[in-house]
């Protein structure tokens, strides 16, 4: 009886440290997912940011000329 407690208890421990293994894995890879959805999401926002500056640029280089043929 103590043999197959001891048994059990010694699956146990295997289980649990098989699974925080498996967790220590999937939260390196989450991790990793998630810098590099952190960088796509940055250099998304730099190219709006620059379309937006483009638009602007132009707006007012429209407004200059437009003033400068008044």
């Amino acid at each position: 009886m103590a043999s197959e407690v001891s048994s059990m208890l010694r699956n146990q421990v295997a289980e649990r440290a098989s699974a925080k293994e498996e967790a220590s894995i999937l939260q390196a890879e989450l991790d990793s997912r998630t810098r590099r959805l952190e960088t796509e999401k940055n250099e998304l926002q730099s190219v709006v940011l620059e379309k937006e500056l483009d638009r602007r640029s132009s707006n007012w280089s429209l407004k200059l000329e437009k003033y400068q043929i008044e």
